[in-house]
């Protein structure tokens, strides 16, 4: 810590304007003469850089021997000196901010943007962390902390599981209609319940107090126009600005615990439940804050009082619903079986059809009636069985793929009937799970019989030329047989026969 103690006592003897990126300091050389800090290191590391009497200069020893009134200036790089005195690794998403002073503190955090405003610093980065010079306690919270720069020892962000809802989520229910560009993120600007006896971190609790109930509305067009909606829709401010309103830690953690139940699960069954009661009470034309603290607290418990008694009529109804979708489930798992089972079937009875016919061909040719394949009636008869058997698998295949998008088009209706409970994405994942298997078993049948049945289409329109021209071929390379030679008889025989035969 030897360039802090360096620079407190160049702070000491200095005027001082600290700006968020710099620190400018302006002394009289004759002042820091005695000062015993290394500033030579400071100009080396780039973390100071020295003027005398408006000319720049890189030796700090050219300080020595001026007298009188010549005015220098220093300043202070504050992010080369946080590189540099900041001993703990540190995320490249974390935005790290140094305050020298108090009053810069106490200015920065009051001229910060709205906290709707996407170009707020506190937005900039994930997390951020306020380095404060001489500052007492360190302040841990999830996304954001302010901790003295004396004590780095120790964690930087707090682990807490806070329950407030994403941008996203936010955004899931709220309509932003606003022409500029919002961020609502109240994690960014939660900060423990210490810091709210600091007053200089008050109005960081008020731009997180923003944040919050504008989870609740049902559109946002700007801090000055937001819409309630319940069972009353009424149009109001955020808060008045002009008016002097005090932080009540107490209102808040009320508040913070309103919002992390209504977003913890089926939001916009609970929103509506919150605000039914709500909506009735806030005047119109008003401003929500303080406004809906007189009636939060009645209203949050009523909501959860009712949400028990709906959610149980709710697990009775979607106990039905659910054994109603697994039979219509059922009921389209097995319209594919039957659809398979029917189609193989039907290939079954047409190849037997066809097996049968060809038989009776080669039958025709084994028995020596050739002459039959070579009338016209044959071959209109294989052409007419390739042409059904083409026909037949076209007609199977379609009706059956209609029939089968007509089961699956009738589990549509429960994705409006459970979206209360379940997303349609949930939905969509238990349908598919259970019919993929049964998809996939139908298209591979359906591949493969189409398939065959082509085969045999086109083995069926060639079977008589090929059976023809067959025979022809056989007539051109196999010769008749020749005639068996007359036997050559010798006259002793002949004669001995003949004597035989006169006995």
């Amino acid at each position: 810590m030897q360039i802090i103690q360096s620079l407190v006592e160049l702070i000491d003897v200095s005027g001082i304007t600290e700006l968020e990126d710099r620190i400018e300091l302006s002394f009289i050389a004759s002042d820091v003469q005695r000062l015993e800090g290394d500033f030579e290191r400071l100009i080396t590391l780039g973390i100071i850089r020295l003027t005398i009497d408006s000319e720049p200069d890189e030796l700090w020893s050219e300080l020595d021997g001026i007298e009188g009134t010549i005015r220098c200036t220093v300043i202070i790089d504050k992010e080369r000196l946080l590189n540099n005195i900041i001993d703990i690794n540190v995320d490249n998403d974390v935005n790290q901010i140094l305050f020298i002073t108090e009053n810069f503190l106490d200015e920065w955090i009051n001229s910060l943007e709205s906290p709707f405003c996407s170009d707020n610093p506190l937005y900039r980065n994930e997390k951020t962390i306020l380095w404060v010079k001489n500052l007492s306690e360190r302040f841990i919270g999830p996304s954001l902390s302010i901790i003295p720069l004396d004590q780095q020892d120790g964690e930087l962000f707090s682990d807490v599981v806070t329950g407030l809802p994403s941008d996203i989520d936010i955004r899931s229910q709220v309509h932003f209609l606003s022409i500029d560009s919002v961020k609502v993120d109240p994690i960014r600007f939660k900060l423990p319940d210490s810091a709210s006896e600091v007053d200089i971190f008050k109005p960081i609790f008020k731009s997180y107090e923003k944040l919050l109930v504008s989870t609740l509305i049902k559109e946002y067009f700007a801090s000055n126009k937001v819409i309630v909606s319940g069972i009353k829709r009424i149009s109001l401010s955020i808060i008045d600005d002009s008016s002097i309103y005090s932080v009540n830690l107490g209102n808040i953690k009320l508040l913070e615990g309103a919002v992390s139940w209504v977003y913890v699960e089926r939001t916009e069954t609970r929103l509506l439940l919150m605000m039914d009661r709500i909506s009735l009470d806030l005047p119109e034309d008003g401003f929500l804050l303080p406004s809906i603290y007189q009636h939060l607290e009645q209203a949050f418990d009523q909501a959860r009082c009712r949400y028990e008694f709906v959610i149980k009529d709710r697990k009775e109804a979607h106990a039905k619903e659910l054994a109603d979708l697994q039979k219509d489930i059922k009921a389209a798992t097995d319209s594919y079986s039957k659809s398979t089972h029917e189609l193989i079937s039907g290939f079954l009875k047409d190849a037997l059809s066809t097996i049968f016919i060809l038989a009776i061909a080669l039958f025709s040719r084994l028995i020596g009636k050739e002459d039959l394949l070579r009338s016209e009636n044959v071959y209109w008869l294989f052409y007419f069985l390739s042409a059904y058997l083409i026909f037949s698998a076209f007609v199977r295949i379609l009706f059956d793929k209609l029939s089968l998008r007509l089961s699956l088009s009738d589990l549509n209706y429960w994705k409006d009937t459970t979206r209360n409970h379940m997303s349609q994405q949930e939905l969509n994942n238990h349908i598919n799970k259970r019919t993929k298997p049964y998809k996939r078993l139908y298209f591979f049948s359906t591949i493969s019989i189409a398939v065959i049945y082509i085969a045999l289409a086109y083995f069926s329109y060639n079977l008589p030329n090929l059976m023809v021209s067959h025979n022809e071929n056989s007539d051109l390379v196999v010769p008749a047989p020749a005639p068996a030679p007359a036997p050559v008889l010798k006259n002793d025989i002949v004669v001995s026969n003949e004597l035989q035969t006169s006995k």
